[in-house]
């Protein structure tokens, strides 16, 4: 529905994912439970590892221990 309504408006209308980054292992399961109820909904997620989390978001250094990306998410400013 945002991508119909505000296609045209110059406010600031984004679809570049959102990244929820998960410092403890007990939130990235956490997490995969909502990203598992997303890909039901029929949204695209990607689990990442720290591993790949690294590469997702070069140059910034975390001990998170991984993180899911919501592919699908977009911003509104």
């Amino acid at each position: 529905l945002y991508e119909t309504q505000y296609r045209d408006v110059t406010a600031g209308y984004e679809r570049r994912g959102e990244l929820m980054v998960c410092l403890t292992s007990a939130s990235l399961e956490a997490e995969k439970d909502v990203a598992d109820a997303a890909q039901k909904l029929g949204l695209h997620t990607e689990v990442l590892s720290r591993d790949e989390l690294s590469r997702f978001e070069s140059g910034i250094e975390t001990d998170a221990e991984g993180a899911i990306y919501f592919v699908d998410d977009a911003h509104l400013t």
